[in-house]
């Protein structure tokens, strides 16, 4: 996945090398099958764990902690933090919004500006093009706002887009919210990147 433009939060606390190698650490010293379990992977008797980040295959290997296929290095960050990080906890599915996650107040208004804005300007209301590209990329349809989806963004971290049709008196608007045990699984920075791949893969479809 293209993740060039995606904001990093933390990406300029130390670098993304760094922050691999802090995962790759963390991860070395952990069983490969607590890993899977926590993580809702499956470990392949070729050491390797594999599961979906939205609609595609991710492959990691149980002993480098390399990935199988080429990933640029925002996305395996996010994937070796999410392998790293999650305890196991299932949704709750109870839905905040990204200013509810850890630390999130502060990048609210920049997380809406390269997900929720750029959504809407795309869409122009076309709801039918918004119903076909999330259903190809694995979207389940929900009853909130004019239209909704929740999208499986890995195995333990649901995402739900909700958007609104514009009228006369109130501009269309789009939201991504995040189910409240995000934080187990992913540091808020990873669900910023969750939530801005998600809106790159509707607006590329």
């Amino acid at each position: 996945m293209d993740q060039t433009s995606t904001p990093f939060i933390s990406k300029n606390t130390g670098g993304l090398e760094r922050r691999l190698e802090e995962y790759r650490l963390i991860l070395s010293s952990q069983n490969p099958k607590d890993v899977a379990r926590r993580s809702g992977a499956e470990l392949t008797e070729s050491g390797w764990i594999n599961f979906m980040l939205y609609d595609e295959v991710i492959a990691i290997d149980a002993r480098s902690f390399q990935p199988r296929e080429p990933i640029d290095d925002s996305t395996l960050a996010l994937i070796l933090a999410y392998l790293s990080r999650s305890d196991g906890s299932p949704p709750c599915g109870q839905w905040i919004s990204f200013r509810e996650l850890d630390d999130g107040t502060f990048y609210h208004q920049a997380f809406q500006g390269y997900t929720g804005r750029p959504l809407v300007d795309h869409l122009a209301n076309d709801l039918a093009r918004l119903t076909a590209t999330a259903t190809e990329i694995g979207g389940r349809q929900s009853d909130l706002g004019d239209i909704s989806f929740i999208f499986d963004a890995l195995p333990r971290v649901p995402i739900l887009l909700i958007y609104w049709r514009g009228d006369d008196e109130f501009k269309a608007s789009a939201k991504i919210l995040f189910d409240r045990w995000a934080n187990h699984h992913l540091p808020t920075d990873g669900c910023a990147v969750m939530g801005s791949t998600l809106v790159r893969l509707l607006i590329n479809r």
